[in-house]
Order: structure tokens, then C-alpha cells, then sequence
């Protein structure tokens, strides 16, 4: 019988990395995806690009971005510093894709932290840089890229932080980093989960519990106020699964039970749930699948091969990652809380037809992953204790 163990330990050997040539492989990959996404997609401006250019024509002109424009100021407010300085909408596909070159650094460094090993850092900026989906984004007029650079830099200054100074500079960066895009108060609550973490045993323990209830209560209360104005009821009803009006077959029972409009947005989502328990559970569920699972029914076969070969692995690898983190490394609540908050998030309105809402959370999920890897193959490699001769 074939020891897979033995075989796989004596075959899979982990490199030794040269920390120079490593940093250098890993700046060509990145030239290498930002000059190829360039040259291949050029700058981009589909039509939400509209709404951000026009709010930051707006604040140019003294005037303040009024409804759903409100989640977005702080990109319409890079849009606008852009053209103050007689930028383009070229310049600002530059800076994106250079935020994205910091970004990587930043990653390395966490990564560094978190694990204190170089090749788990290698082989998660390996992973972010690889992941072409991310980098589409930073050619593209949408507030995507600029929010997954943000709060990549966001978590590495926190973590490196040790005067005042220094935490206020990284609390206007995340409070920038929230108003890029609605989806940023699911990236404040995994910071909220982390910080409580970090600060459980330094404060009172009646202090701790007294902050712990005003911090969740309002973090749970800040989405209650964002969804109001959106008409989730209408999406329900239509059995919206997928952004814009796809189903993927989900049936629509002809006795559902619709809230009257008179009542504030999350009260008629809660009654809609109450009303209609299976359905919703259904919808929601379909939905959270498709965010996870990242495949979607009129992708080519092989975009979806592609996602479930190498997406699906990292997804294991990540659980394992996280379990192999010690109780003390608080930053793996941070991407469970950024990452379980997104997903509900999803669950709750809908899936986006191009998958753009788990570009964010990817790099940190490449960060667990990695994690999992190198300690797997560490474990694998580790000599045996020779047996004692009687």
C-alpha cells in the first residue's frame, strides 16, 4: 500500500524564498496584470460611472451628493480632488492601478504579521495579484478597486499603528474607506469585531460589556438606515436572485403576502420574512450560495471551471487557515466579521450579475488560505521522531 504521506511530504517540498527575488517576482507579476488589463481593457466608464462622475461635477460646484449618491461620497470626492487638479478620467484609472501596487505591499505586510512567515505573505500577494477578477477593476470608473485598496491599507496601518497620531489617521482613512461604497459597513464591522477582540482584555471587564452592546447596536442599526429608500419588496416579489431581474429558476408562489408601503424599509423586509418564511429562506439562500460559489449560470463553462478548480480549494485551505491562527491573532475575526456581514448583506438584497461583491473580501480570504497551506505542507515535511530500539 502507497504511503501518501510519506510521498506527498518527500515530493512537495516548500521552497526556500530569497526575500529579493521573491519582492522582485512579485512587482513584474504586478506590472505584468496592470499592463495586460490596460492594454486589453483600456479605461472604462459603464453606466453606474454616471452617477460618481456627476456627483463629483457636483461637489466641484459647492453642491452635496443627494440620495443613494450620499454611500459614495468619498469616491465621488476622489473623482472630484482628480479633476480639481486637471486630472482625467485616464489619471484616475492610474492612481487606481497604483493604489493597487500599495495595496499588495500592505497585504504582504499583514500577512508578515498575522503569520510571521514570509512565504505565507509571498503566496497571499501571489494569490491576490493572480486573481485577474480583482485587478479588471482597477481599470474600470467604479468604486470597486479604490474600496478594496482602501481597506487593505486601512487593516495595515491599524496594525501597525502606535501613536495617537497614527490610530487618527487611520480612523479618517476608514471612515473614507466606509463612504467609498454602501458595502462599507460590512468592512466596519469586521474592524469593530477586531478591535473589540484587541481591546476585551485591556479594558474593565463592565466597561468592555457596556461598549461591546453600543457598538453592536449600532452597527446593527446603521444597515436598518441605509436600506431605507430601497425597494427590496419589488426585488422579492420578482424572485430576484441575481442584479438585474435573474431568477436562476427560482419559483415565485402565488400567494405571497406583500407589506404594506407606509412602513419604514427594514420593518416591511422583516414582515415579508415573517409572512413568507420558506420563500424568503429560499431566495436568500440562492443568493448567498451564488456569492459564495462566485459561478454563475451564463458564464462559459470554462470561467466556471476555472472558479470551482481554483476558488473552491482556497475556500478549504481558508477554514483551515483560520483554525491554525491562535486565539490571540484577532485578525482572522476581522475577515470571519467583514466577510460573514458582506454575505449577509447579499443574502438580504441581491447578487450582482458580474460577482464584483466578493472582490473585496478576497484578499483576505487569500490571506487565511495561505496560511492553511504553508502549515499544511509544514506538517507534511515535519521529520518523524526516529522509534526507539528495545
Amino acid at each position: 500500500m502507497i504511503n501518501f504521506r510519506l510521498y506527498f511530504s518527500r515530493k512537495l517540498k516548500l521552497p526556500i524564498l530569497n526575500p529579493k527575488l521573491a519582492f522582485i517576482g512579485l512587482l513584474l507579476l504586478w506590472a505584468f496584470v496592470q499592463g495586460a488589463m490596460l492594454l486589453r481593457l483600456g479605461v472604462q466608464t459603464p453606466v453606474d460611472s454616471e452617477l460618481y462622475l456627476s456627483d463629483a461635477k457636483n461637489l466641484l460646484a459647492g453642491q452635496w451628493p443627494k440620495g443613494r449618491g450620499i454611500w459614495y461620497v468619498s469616491y465621488s470626492s476622489f473623482l472630484a480632488f482628480v479633476f480639481l487638479l486637471s486630472g482625467s478620467n485616464s489619471t484616475i484609472i492610474l492612481l487606481q492601478v497604483l493604489l493597487s501596487g500599495v495595496a499588495a505591499l500592505c497585504l504582504y505586510k499583514i500577512s508578515v504579521l498575522v503569520s510571521g512567515r514570509a512565504n505565507v505573505a509571498f503566496l497571499t500577494v501571489f494569490f491576490y495579484l493572480s486573481w485577474l477578477k480583482i485587478h479588471e477593476w482597477n481599470t474600470i470608473l467604479y468604486t470597486e478597486s479604490l474600496f478594496t485598496s482602501c481597506s487593505i491599507i486601512c487593516v495595515a496601518l491599524l496594525m501597525k499603528s502606535k501613536y495617537a497620531w497614527q490610530y487618527g489617521f487611520a480612523f479618517v482613512l476608514t471612515l473614507f474607506t466606509f463612504f467609498v461604497r454602501p458595502t462599507g459597513f460590512a468592512f466596519l464591522i469586521g474592524l469593530v469585531a477586531y478591535l473589540v477582540c484587541l481591546i476585551k482584555s485591556k479594558i474593565d471587564k463592565r466597561l468592555f460589556v457596556s461598549t461591546f452592546v453600543v457598538v453592536t447596536a449600532a452597527t446593527f442599526l446603521l444597515p436598518c438606515y441605509m436600506l431605507e429608500g430601497a425597494d427590496l419588496i419589488d426585488s422579492y416579489a420578482r424572485g430576484e436572485v441575481i442584479y438585474p431581474n435573474i431568477s436562476v429558476g427560482l419559483e415565485i408562489p402565488t400567494d405571497l403576502v406583500i407589506p404594506t408601503k407606509n412602513a419604514p424599509a427594514f420593518a416591511r423586509m422583516f414582515t415579508f420574512a415573517l409572512n413568507n418564511p420558506v420563500y424568503f429562506a429560499k431566495l436568500s439562500f440562492y443568493k448567498l450560495i451564488l456569492f459564495i460559489g462566485n459561478v454563475k449560470p451564463y458564464f462559459s463553462p470554462i470561467h466556471n471551471a476555472v472558479i470551482v478548480l481554483i476558488l473552491y480549494p482556497i475556500y478549504i485551505f481558508s477554514i483551515i487557515g483560520y483554525f491554525r491562527f491562535g486565539k490571540t491573532q484577532f485578525e482572522k475575526y476581522f475577515i470571519v466579521g467583514y466577510v460573514a456581514s458582506l454575505a449577509l448583506t447579499v443574502s438580504l438584497t441581491s447578487e450582482n450579475w458580474d460577482g464584483r461583491f466578493l472582490v473585496p473580501v478576497l484578499p483576505f480570504i487569500f490571506l487565511l488560505a495561505s496560511h492553511g497551506i504553508i502549515t499544511t505542507f509544514e506538517r507534511l515535511n515535519k521529520p518523524k521522531p526516529p522509534k526507539l530500539q528495545v
